[in-house]
């Protein structure tokens, strides 16, 4: 977070890559995460490190806005779990600029929930960024994204990470954000 009671950066790049769907495009996610993996290994490069070409994924044919979720509604799920941020920035390198209509609900960076809507307040796109190693970030933030799932027929995909669930009341989303985080974790040491 740039000030830990209001503001919250993300990278341009992480935008919807941790994101939530509804779950009627549950079979779409798992056939484009197919094939992302199937293109990643066809494309490593030669040295291990990074691609030698780009995919573009397909954009869902279920979106979230069609339930109509309201902003006040998000507002009052996520505010029993999460504080809210109200000033969202995005950019790249030393760019920043304010994102209109876009909010936050986290306790920092590592461990936020965010969303955007349209001109009627409907919520258009809801997209994590959860990165903590703190199991009990991780506890709250799974049961703030859980609690919407409550509320209407969910999912969660992670595009980078080759995974995708029902937003239920599994252990399954926690384990697996557990599970990254450690591999992450090992990644950076070794």
């Amino acid at each position: 977070m740039t000030n830990a009671d209001n503001e919250i950066y993300f990278h341009e790049d992480d935008y919807c890559q941790q994101e939530i769907l509804p779950l009627a495009a549950l079979d779409f996610c798992r056939n484009q995460i197919a094939e992302i993996d199937e293109f990643a290994a066809a494309h490593q490069a030669p040295d291990g490190i990074g691609w030698t070409d780009v995919f573009m994924r397909e954009d869902s044919p279920g979106k979230i806005a069609e339930f109509g979720i309201t902003l006040e509604l998000l507002r009052a799920t996520m505010r029993e779990f999460l504080p809210e941020v109200p000033v969202v920035y995005t950019g790249y390198s030393s760019f920043r600029e304010r994102c209109q209509r876009t909010i936050g609900f986290g306790l920092h960076a590592d461990c936020i929930i965010y969303a955007d809507w349209n001109d009627q307040e409907i919520i258009e796109h809801v997209w994590t960024g959860i990165f903590t190693p703190e199991a009990s970030e991780i506890t709250v933030v799974v049961s703030a994204l859980q609690s919407l799932g409550q509320k209407f027929p969910l999912l969660y995909v992670d595009w980078a990470w080759s995974f995708v669930t029902p937003l239920d009341q599994s252990r399954k989303l926690r384990d697996r954000l557990e599970s990254k985080i450690a591999e992450i974790a090992r990644q950076m040491k070794g």
